[in-house]
């Protein structure tokens, strides 16, 4: 499975597919969709990698089971809400082997606790350690053979405060809502690619319309980052950025 590094800045039901359909008449059952390699969703079953089973339990959680194409568990959890952005309790992820790559928990959708991500062999890959309101603790990477890497941070051009700098010079405020003296918080997510450009900017929180199109607006024309990299070798890493809209 394809992952991204995330250097955080700022941030049981296991069947084969043939089994599944015995499970489809079951009243808990909520739906099932069908997946691409690239986890696009596509119709044609026949052509999935991945297969998606989702179960409403008592009308409270919504279950979610990925099986890769030969039966194996992909990945599974749980949900607040039938729209599925919100992650409640512990995930975990499988190799196709069936060895665990991944064991993450969320509290309505902010990371607690422990998340780790492992090497097939077992070995952690990956430790994070958060607090009850999702903020990052500790975080450390480590090799195959169990020794710590060597992570380098990915770096706006002149660093934190040239890129603060950017922002201030490079924002409008939005006229309509600075006339209504309304204020707030956005804060964009992107991926710092291993060539230092910006992919996948989105928005994670906003308080308004106007403010995200402003702060997509700026974030999309920033100059090239210096890549992260670890042990020697760019990676790619995702960031999340707060911009700040404030009449003061």
């Amino acid at each position: 499975m394809n992952r991204i590094s995330t250097l955080c800045f700022c941030c049981l039901l296991c069947v084969s597919f043939n089994a599944l359909c015995q499970t489809d008449t079951l009243h808990f059952v909520y739906h099932s969709e069908w997946y691409d390699s690239d986890w696009k969703q596509i119709a044609d079953s026949s052509k999935a990698e991945y297969k998606r089973v989702v179960y409403n339990y008592e009308n409270k959680y919504w279950h979610v089971i990925d099986y890769y194409k030969t039966g194996q568990v992909c990945k599974q959890g749980r949900y607040l809400e039938e729209g599925l952005r919100k992650p409640h309790g512990i995930f975990e992820e499988y190799y196709p082997s069936g060895q665990l790559e991944a064991k993450k928990t969320f509290l309505a959708g902010r990371p607690i606790n422990e998340a780790i991500v492992y090497y097939e062999n077992g070995q952690i890959d990956i430790y994070r350690k958060y607090n009850n309101i999702g903020s990052l603790l500790e975080e450390r990477y480590y090799k195959e053979d169990g020794s710590e890497s060597i992570v380098e941070k990915p770096e706006f051009p002149g660093g934190i405060p040239a890129m603060y700098n950017y922002l201030s010079a490079n924002i409008k405020y939005p006229k309509s809502l600075g006339k209504k003296n309304i204020m707030g918080r956005v804060v964009v997510t992107f991926v710092i690619d291993t060539d230092g450009s910006l992919q996948d900017v989105a928005i994670r929180e906003s308080p308004h319309d106007a403010f995200s199109k402003e702060a997509l607006r700026v974030v999309k024309s920033m100059p090239q980052w210096k890549p992260g990299a670890r042990d020697q070798k760019a990676v790619q890493v995702k960031f999340n950025l707060p911009v700040n809209f404030s009449l003061q």
